[in-house]
Parts: structure tokens; sequence; C-alpha cells
């Protein structure tokens, strides 16, 4: 009884209430997933496939660099 914490007690809601409401924004994977595509997969295919962590590192720190200015 001590522990009548509300967020402790709210998690017994969560299953209910996403099958009533659906997912909550900003919980999908799809931001992440998306991200991967455009960054990890673009930088791998900029490299020439030798030692490609290295050049994949350098890629990005220069679309920083671009981004930023």
């Amino acid at each position: 009884d001590h522990f009548n914490i509300p967020k402790l007690h709210a998690r017994h809601h969560y299953p209910e209430n996403i099958c009533w409401l659906g997912a909550p924004y900003n919980y999908s994977t799809e931001i992440t997933e998306r991200y991967h595509i455009e960054v990890a997969k673009k930088a791998y295919k900029a490299t020439n496939w030798k030692d490609y962590m290295k050049q994949m590192i350098l890629w990005l720190t220069r679309q920083e660099k671009i981004y930023l200015c």
C-alpha cells in the first residue's frame, strides 16, 4: 500500500490505453529507421568498401560541417 505512486499505478493501464487509443506519439521507430537510411546507408555508399568505417566517419564529419555552414 505504501508504494501507491501514480507513475507505478499508471503502468497497469498502458496496454488497455494503447489498444484503445493507439501508440503514443513519438514512440515510433520510424524516425530512427529513416535516419539510418539517410545517414548510414549513404555514408556506406560513399566509401570504396575498404576500411569503410573510417571513410564513413570522415563522410559524416564532412556532411555535418556542410550542414553547419
